[in-house]
Parts: structure tokens; C-alpha cells; sequence
């Protein structure tokens, strides 16, 4: 089952935690501020939280059937709750306050992540992530491209 409820005025997301049912759910810009709710849709394997007030991602680190998730342009600068999704194909962190990327080492599943306007300067815990076809960089600090050599993520795929 799908909900997309984009561009709504969904403040509080308590009521969808008895649809356990859900395999994609997309709350982007909604006002939902607290993910706490969604903790039981163990079947979601698409979560998009683009833009909405999230600053803790705890609550999705039992997610773990998760391929798809989107938490770009929300306040989170820990992404350690992330470290057990490794089923994820897809993960855009684009604008967020994350700086260090070691949680994400494990994520070995990943093709595509979006780091966008983060704040991540060091790569070495990506040097891992060999599944990688998609690696957006833009608007990072980050000068140093050698972790990523052997990985076969195309040249102009970089975004740095």
C-alpha cells in the first residue's frame, strides 16, 4: 500500500502508525516535526521526509526493509540511526547538518547518495560502498576525492 500525503498540512504523524500495511509513504514538505510514529511501519521500503521539521532520525533506525529514503532539507546532523538500513539503495542526505559519514560505511547496498550541501570533508568511510553508482557531492567542503579511486562511480557523476 501507498500514502502520499506531499503538501499537506500533516502536522502529526500518530495517526499513521497502525497502517503497518504501508510499503511507500511520502510525507514531503508536511510539518511533521516528530518521525517517532512511523517507528512500526516495519514494511516501508520507501520513506520520503523530504522538507519536513525532522531533526532526529532515531526512529527510523528500525526500518530496516527501507531501499528508498529521502531526509533532504531537515535539521538531522547525526546519521548513525541509518547504520542498520542496509537494504537502502537510495539515501539523499542532501542539506542536512550531517558532517561525519562513518555511520553510512555499512550501507554496502547503496547505488545512490545524495550528500548534497551537507557537511561531510572526509570520504573514507565511503571508500566501502562499492554497490555506488550515483554520488552527489555539490556544495560539500569536501577536497579530497582519493577514498572514492577504486570505486566505480563515473568521474562526472561526482558532484564536487
Amino acid at each position: 500500500m501507498s500514502l502520499d500525503l506531499a503538501d499537506t498540512r500533516i502536522a502529526d504523524a500518530r495517526p499513521l502508525a497502525d497502517l503497518t500495511a504501508l510499503t511507500s509513504l511520502d510525507l514531503s514538505r508536511t510539518r511533521i516535526a516528530d518521525a517517532t510514529p512511523l517507528a512500526g511501519l516495519s514494511a516501508l521500503t520507501s520513506l520520503d521526509l523530504y522538507g519536513t521539521r525532522i531533526t532526529d532520525a532515531t526512529p527510523l533506525a528500525g526500518l530496516t526493509e527501507l531501499l528508498s529514503l529521502d531526509l533532504s532539507f531537515n535539521e538531522i546532523a547525526d546519521a548513525t540511526p541509518l547504520a542498520g538500513l542496509s537494504a537502502l539503495t537510495a539515501l539523499v542526505l542532501h542539506n542536512t547538518e550531517i558532517a561525519d559519514g562513518t555511520p553510512l560505511a555499512g550501507l554496502t547496498s547503496l547505488t545512490s547518495l545524495d550528500l548534497r550541501a551537507t557537511l561531510i570533508t572526509d570520504l573514507s568511510p565511503l571508500a566501502g560502498l562499492k554497490a555506488l553508482t550515483s554520488l552527489d557531492l555539490r556544495a560539500t567542503p569536501v577536497t579530497d576525492l582519493s577514498p572514492l579511486a577504486h570505486l566505480s562511480v563515473r568521474p562526472n557523476r561526482f558532484g564536487a
